[in-house]
């Protein structure tokens, strides 16, 4: 697993979630950074560098 996403699992469990809510936390995540790109009206770009992916407003 990318460790930026083991360190955000660990603060979830530090306080004191269970790992499924920090799971379930982990994947709401990523969804409040895409959601307002793909409602904005200017075009994104696709980046991958193998281990993440990043959308890039142009």
């Amino acid at each position: 697993m990318h460790q930026p996403a083991q360190d955000y699992l660990a603060a979830g469990r530090a306080l004191g979630n269970s790992n499924t809510e920090a799971i379930r936390a982990l994947k709401r995540h990523p969804a409040r950074r895409v959601f307002p790109l793909l409602r904005s009206t200017e075009p994104v770009t696709l980046v991958s560098d193998r281990r993440s992916v990043a959308l890039l407003a142009v």
